[in-house]
């Protein structure tokens, strides 16, 4: 065989061995496709535990805001020529304290002025009740007598106060429901003596008198009336400027003369003093305990003193108002002036 027919058969035999390569290879690829896809069908599922666990993201941390700065104030603009200046804004209004109220009158400018003597009742802001006789009615305080002491009271420690009716109206009224009853006679009679209407209440007296002439109550008011008559005469008399004795009415009796006598001591003023106490409306007064059991120890069997201990223990526990009004009722004249 020549080299050219070797050659061509080598040649022939190569390329059948090639296409022999090329078609087993071809027919493997379908075989491992359809092994993979078996394989994969039959693995089993991949559980969440199987799976990387991955780490947990963090919260996003909220932006921080920067403190709050003041924005600054802008300075003033030097005005342009030309254009008009703008207003300058006024400064800031600063509290001004407010100016003490003067006090308040009792009553409206213009009102008639309550003539002195008429009798007021006074309800103070504390809630107190004070009764006394009109001195002087001024614009911020309003003046009284009260158990015969004067006694100045400021506007702004008045609510208000009420006037009376008439001292003469309601006199009238109580003579006719009293009539001829002695010591009906001698209750009036101390009824006008406290609001100083002393000729009424001696001729009351006088009356009662004439009625029953023992009636101790009875003597006793008239020596004290006199002598209340007796010093506002001479206070009246030393003073030009005090007002002219008012004159007694026509039908009143004629006034009992009255001896001279030296002045008054200072036991018989406080004895006066003691008459003159409105036990409806009292003053402050203090009675020491050695006059409770004074009154008590000397009175003893009236029926006024308790038979018990108890009771006669209850007296000491008594104000002084009651003391003394059972001072009254016991008539213990010796006790008064203590």
């Amino acid at each position: 065989m020549s080299n050219h027919s070797r050659s061509t058969a080598l040649v022939g035999a190569f390329a059948l061995v090639l296409s022999w390569a090329q078609w087993n290879v071809c027919a493997e690829v379908p075989q491992r496709r359809a092994a993979l896809w078996a394989g994969a069908r039959e693995q089993p599922a991949t559980t969440p535990s199987d799976q990387p666990t991955k780490p947990p993201t963090p919260a996003p941390t909220p932006p921080q805001t920067p403190p709050h700065t003041p924005a600054p104030t802008p300075a003033p603009q030097a005005p342009v020529p030309g254009l008009p200046a703008e207003p300058t804004p006024p400064p800031p209004a600063v509290p001004v304290a407010p100016l003490p109220m003067p006090p308040k009158p009792l009553e409206p400018p213009g009102k008639k002025a309550l003539p002195p003597g008429t009798e007021v009742i006074l309800i103070l802001k504390e809630g107190n009740r004070v009764t006394g006789i009109l001195v002087e009615e001024l614009p911020d305080a309003i003046r009284v007598r009260i158990a015969g002491i004067e006694t100045t009271f400021k506007s702004d420690m008045i609510e208000r106060y009420e006037v009376m009716r008439p001292i003469l109206e309601r006199y009238e009224e109580m003579k006719r429901a009293i009539g001829e009853d002695p010591d009906g006679l001698a209750t009036l009679a101390e009824w006008l003596r406290s609001r100083e209407q002393h000729e009424l209440a001696l001729k009351e007296v006088n009356h009662l008198l004439k009625i029953d002439p023992n009636h101790t109550e009875g003597k006793r008011l008239k020596l004290l009336i006199e002598k209340q008559i007796e010093l506002r005469s001479k206070a009246r008399s030393s003073d030009p400027k005090a007002p002219a004795v008012r004159p007694a009415p026509a039908n009143a009796a004629p006034k009992t003369p009255v001896q001279s006598f030296p002045l008054l001591t200072d036991s018989q003023i406080n004895l006066l003093k003691v008459f003159e106490i409105d036990l409806d409306d009292p003053p402050r007064m203090t009675i020491k305990r050695s006059t409770v059991t004074r009154l008590i120890d000397e009175n003893l069997g009236t029926p006024h003193i308790p038979v018990t201990q108890e009771g006669r223990d209850a007296i000491y526990r008594k104000t002084p108002a009651a003391i003394l009004d059972l001072m009254f009722k016991l008539r213990a004249r010796d006790l008064y002036a203590e």
